[in-house]
């Protein structure tokens, strides 16, 4: 599944206390609202999808309803490996229908429906996966190789072997930039363009944040430095100095920190010693383990067991709202970012604003439930279950259910727009758009 490294978990930052930032089955019917079509769709209780809002949201947009705009069908096959949204394609790849050992990606018009090339990977359905997509090309891992495909033409334009010095792996597009961050394995990120893949340089330790606009923060020992990536790979400039704190977020003005000598910011002090500000602690965090900020100069603080909303202004700090549990990741969408909060010893994870603390959504952990969760600028999908069965839903950002879809074995996301892949019982593979 396609990821941006706006929206991170905690373990991809790379380094303990320091977190990166922004960081749907019988014969069926697919409808939405009023469409006839194959699948079947069905409204939700109300709420709104809302628009543009945040410049570092995340892109893809839930559409405000599921009426079907086509549908292709791609005859038999094997099982699905991923279909993804890139540009004005759908990228859709699965297993040869008469190869185990083959998988075919082929793509179709976002618009039309129309198949416009296909392209076939020498292994199994289960060694492929798409990592990344932007620029018209998507990244895909092959049985450990990278190989970045032209989303025009099906052409591979580059490929990275195992033993090129990078892990073929968790790869990440670097949001508002035409870069990819990829995993070394002495836990440096290489950064490579997406439409090349040649390594263009190193971040020099774990990200901690981004403008969304081109700019990456590291943390570089007791230095905060910043890739400005606008205009291609420059070297890093120094932004703040002798930051000591274990855990660091940057925020708009500079950075904050946690560490045991208490908190402190760099905010209107940039290059000069980090300040101690207002608070002694921020909520019911003392010290912070973790630290991601989730727009401007709001961020989360991560204590033990608790997670706490603040935003801080020139050296005084202030506490929002808390919540009970771990901090597992950040999202961001167009009204900030979306806080996922893991508690009850992992057995539940939710969903909360991170201007509010508000919850949005409760997830269903049932099998499968987190590999067909998606997080957008405008909501998310997720698994859900009733007496009726599984289904697909789509949630605002006010925690309203706008519709839902079932029997639905793969789907994407684009600008306003659903892609679902629907297999049949004699095993043809059938795609729809919908929005």
């Amino acid at each position: 599944m396609l990821a941006v490294a706006a929206a991170v978990t905690l373990a991809w930052a790379a380094a303990a206390g320091v977190a990166a930032v922004a960081d749907a089955r019988p014969d069926g019917t697919m409808a939405g609202a009023g469409a006839a079509s194959s699948g079947s769709a069905t409204p939700g209780a109300g709420g709104g999808l809302v628009g543009r809002g945040f410049a570092g949201a995340d892109p893809r947009r839930l559409p405000a309803d599921v009426e079907q705009r086509w549908e292709r069908d791609l005859g038999p096959s094997g099982p699905a490996a991923f279909v993804e949204v890139v540009g004005d394609r759908v990228v859709i790849a699965r297993g040869a229908a008469d190869d185990a050992e083959s998988t075919v990606v082929t793509a179709v018009g976002l618009g039309t429906g129309a198949v416009l090339w296909e392209w076939t990977a020498a292994a199994p359905a289960r060694q492929v996966d798409a990592l990344a997509g932007g620029r018209g090309v998507l990244v895909v891992a092959v049985a450990g190789q990278l190989i970045g495909l032209d989303a025009a033409t099906g052409r591979s334009r580059w490929t990275l072997l195992p033993d090129s010095g990078v892990v073929t792996s968790d790869v990440r597009l670097l949001a508002g930039t035409d870069f990819v961050a990829i995993p070394t394995p002495g836990g440096r990120a290489a950064v490579a363009p997406i439409d090349t893949g040649l390594i263009a340089g190193a971040f020099d330790g774990p990200t901690i944040g981004t403008d969304h606009a081109g700019s990456w923060f590291v943390r570089r020992g007791s230095e905060i430095v910043r890739y400005d990536l606008t205009g291609g790979w420059s070297p890093a400039e120094v932004v703040a100095a002798d930051v000591d704190g274990d855990a660091v977020a940057a925020v708009t003005g500079g950075v904050v920190s946690s560490g045991p000598d208490g908190w402190a910011s760099t905010i209107d002090s940039l290059m000069r010693p980090a300040r101690p500000v207002a608070a002694t602690t921020v909520g019911d965090v003392p010290t912070a383990n973790a630290l991601v900020s989730t727009a401007d100069r709001s961020f989360v603080a991560a204590g033990p067991g608790v997670v706490v909303g603040a935003s801080i202004e020139g050296a005084v700090v202030t506490a929002g709202w808390s919540r009970v549990g771990v901090l597992m990741s950040t999202h961001p969408t167009v009204r900030g970012s979306l806080v996922m909060v893991s508690s009850r010893g992992g057995r539940a994870l939710t969903l909360h604003d991170g201007r509010t603390g508000d919850t949005v959504a409760a997830l269903t952990l049932t099998p499968g439930a987190l590999d067909s969760l998606q997080i957008v600028g405008n909501g998310l999908l997720t698994k859900r279950t009733s007496s009726t069965g599984a289904r697909l839903a789509a949630v605002d950002l006010d925690g309203a259910e706008v519709w839902s879809l079932v029997d639905v074995d793969a789907v994407a996301v684009g600008d306003g727009v659903v892609v679902a892949v629907r297999r049949s019982s004699d095993g043809s593979l059938t795609v729809h758009a919908l929005g």
